[in-house]
């Protein structure tokens, strides 16, 4: 006899987000899989799949980068919403409008425009 677990994607989805916009790294850590693949932007903009453990540090880096910049910040907002490229409509998760974590290049966009 196996046994099925019912997980409530929106609840995981929630609490992930909240990791991330709370800057937990140990709960991010628990919520990737050690086998999973994982999309980042290089440094050419190029979109790179890496392991779980590229992954992290990649996120960290970013976080790290955000606290520099936005030193009173004690999290980043967020919304949950659904992609619409996708055949499915997975939900995604939206960080500062978008905006982390590539906010380094709006920072110099900003910076240029003054």
């Amino acid at each position: 006899m196996t046994t099925k677990i019912d997980i409530d994607q929106k609840i995981i989805l929630t609490e992930l987000a909240e990791a991330i916009a709370t800057f937990d790294r140990t709960i991010v850590a628990d919520f990737l899989s050690v086998n999973g693949e994982y999309q980042i932007q290089n440094d050419k903009e190029e979109r790179i799949n890496v392991n779980k453990s590229d992954f992290l540090k990649w996120l960290s880096d970013c976080i790290d980068e955000f606290q520099f910049v936005n030193e009173d910040r004690k999290r980043l907002e967020y919304i949950i919403d659904k992609c619409l490229y996708c055949r499915i409509v997975n939900p995604v998760i939206i960080f500062e409008n978008g905006t982390f974590p590539f906010f380094q290049e709006i920072l110099e966009i900003e910076r240029n425009a003054d």
